[in-house]
């Protein structure tokens, strides 16, 4: 018999195929030359990111947080209909940190999933099954178009692990410790209850513990309060948890 959790998971995935890249993006001029269209050239993957499907984006700030060069900006990397779909570009507006400080970016993009993702009412539980998707190990290879650029190769991954503690962090936020992989491009990725399309946090660094001359390792990520209540101009000043509830 068919595992029916699984094949639920897989049809999720591919309405909403791999979640989003965040990426810096350089307009490469053309030479002045009116009839040949700027290009656009990715200088790094920042992250991860992922949307509600009303158009509010969100990251960790410490993916956007450095500042931009001449002509560029951060936009996503997204694919339509299936993990085999090419990437389209999209720009993301209005992208500052939470105003409560946390770290967590909110934006605003135009772009719609087939199936968005949805605000949990209930945070996370100790033990509970939680999975991920996002943009880890990205490779950097040679630009055969633009010798002086770098081309960027990145791919999605699905991730699944459990939540293994409920603590606090540095500045006494709720956050949560998570036995799954979180390597660097994860940061921004959203923390889902497993089959369930419903987020319990935000996924911002990677822990490496020894003791005993054992490496352990553990994913951590911002508590769905943190979540819920980070606000920016995208949601009116409001808590996020109340913007995504207008009605207007």
């Amino acid at each position: 018999m068919a595992d029916i959790g699984c094949e639920r998971r897989l049809t999720n995935l591919l309405r909403n195929p791999c979640g989003i890249a965040l990426i810096r993006v350089e307009r490469v001029q053309n030479d002045g030359d009116s009839r040949i269209a700027d290009s656009l050239h990715v200088v790094v993957l920042a992250g991860s990111a992922f949307t509600f499907g009303e158009g509010t984006l969100v990251t960790c700030w410490h993916c956007v947080k450095q500042p931009l060069g001449p002509d560029e900006f951060y936009g996503i990397a997204v694919r339509r209909g299936s993990v085999e779909s090419p990437y389209e570009f999209c720009s993301i507006d209005n992208l500052e940190r939470d105003h409560n400080g946390a770290d967590l970016a909110l934006g605003h993009i135009d772009w719609m999933p087939g199936r968005g993702l949805m605000l949990a009412n209930d945070p996370a539980q100790w033990g509970e099954r939680v999975e991920t998707y996002g943009y880890p190990f990205p490779l950097a290879v040679p630009d055969q178009v633009y010798p002086d650029y770098k081309a960027l190769h990145f791919y999605s991954r699905f991730l699944r692990g459990y939540v293994t503690r409920l603590a606090r962090d540095e500045a006494e936020r709720p956050v949560i410790d998570l036995d799954m992989l979180c390597p660097p491009g994860l940061s921004g990725a959203p923390v889902i209850r497993e089959d369930r399309q419903e987020v319990i946090g935000v996924i911002f660094e990677e822990q490496t513990t020894t003791m005993y001359e054992r490496t352990v390792i553990f994913g951590r990520a911002h508590h769905l309060d943190v979540l819920r209540s980070a606000c920016a101009a995208v949601t009116g000043g409001r808590p996020l948890v109340e913007h995504l509830q207008r009605t207007d």
